[in-house]
């Protein structure tokens, strides 16, 4: 048995060594092979992959062929409605425009209506219907009314250019006017303004006063501001004076104002009340200079000023509701 097995070693050694066996060889072509066969899976799964994708595609393609097909189905069919619709516009046209020629007759123009809305249009149809109805039925007398009004227009139109012309006369004549006032009025008060600058220092001894006015470019309706600076003093408001330094200056300013216009009278009602005695005493002065003109007739309390009267005539009562009037003539003593 032992043999029997050399002899197959050495029979399969003898038949690995002859020229028409090569085992390697066989190895190798087995290993290309197996290789060939590798490849040929590789290209048959790519190309698998390739009628996948393509089938794919083809699914893509043909549905949105399907939905072209309904795209184009629907808008044939929306083509279909347009075409129905304007065919109905045109027909509802034609019927308004008879109803129109009807109503108002052939002169009417009608004018094409380019890009219209008919919802808009029948809206605006009806509510022209309702109008015309709320108008009511036609007034034929509405033409005689007519020429009644355009004429009494006519004479409205007519008086009111004569009111126009009326005031722009009146506006003339009130600038006319007020150019003559406010001469006069200038003219006044600059000599009325010269006369109490010299009376102040008359009742006062000295001092400076004047007046002037706050508004020189309205002189009419602008405030008249005074001025008084008693003699030495620092002031000149009014406000700064006492009471008898202020009823002094008002005492000029009147006596300033009435040498403007002088009168043969002149009352004058207890205006030397809130004065004391001295500026009394300059009060009389003055009276006593312009009574050479003037006759003038106080009312007063004062004794210095009736000291300085040439006639007093006084009230008295010597019995219960019994008056008596008492004169003193100075001048005849």
């Amino acid at each position: 048995m032992k043999k029997s097995i050399e002899d197959y070693k050495n029979k399969i050694q003898e038949y690995k060594s002859s020229k028409e066996f090569n085992f390697n060889k066989l190895n190798d072509s087995i290993k290309d092979t197996q290789q060939k066969i590798d490849i040929g899976k590789s290209d048959i799964k790519s190309k698998e992959t390739d009628v996948n994708n393509a089938f794919i595609k083809m699914e893509s393609i043909r549905a949105k062929m399907d939905s072209e097909r309904f795209k184009k189905d629907d808008i044939l069919y929306d083509i279909k409605n347009a075409e129905m619709k304007i065919a109905e516009s045109k027909i509802r046209i034609d019927q308004i425009k008879e109803q129109i020629i009807d109503k108002f007759g052939e002169n009417i123009k009608l004018k094409s209506i380019k890009n219209y809305n008919l919802s808009d249009i029948s809206y605006n149809v009806e509510k022209t219907k309702r109008s015309i109805e709320t108008i009511g039925p036609i007034n034929w007398a509405v033409s005689d009314e007519y020429n009644e009004q355009n004429t009494r227009l006519q004479l409205l139109k007519s008086q009111r250019s004569d009111l126009v012309e009326s005031e722009a006369n009146l506006k003339d004549a009130i600038k006319k006017i007020d150019n003559v006032a406010k001469k006069q009025f200038s003219d006044t008060f600059n000599k009325i303004k010269n006369n109490f600058e010299i009376m102040f220092e008359t009742f006062f001894l000295g001092g400076k006063g004047t007046i002037a006015l706050s508004d020189t470019d309205d002189p009419l309706n602008s405030e008249i501001t005074i001025f008084a600076q008693p003699p030495g003093k620092k002031n000149s408001s009014l406000r700064m004076l006492s009471a008898g330094e202020k009823s002094l200056t008002a005492i000029a300013l009147l006596f300033a104002i009435y040498q403007y216009k002088p009168s043969p009278f002149c009352i004058l009602d207890e205006i030397d009340a809130p004065l004391d005695d001295i500026n009394v005493n300059k009060f009389t002065k003055v009276i006593k200079d312009y009574s050479k003109n003037t006759q003038f007739i106080m009312v007063t309390h004062n004794k210095l000023t009736m000291e300085s009267t040439d006639c007093i005539y006084g009230v008295t009562s010597e019995r219960k509701g019994i008056s008596k009037v008492i004169s003193i003539d100075f001048a005849e003593k």
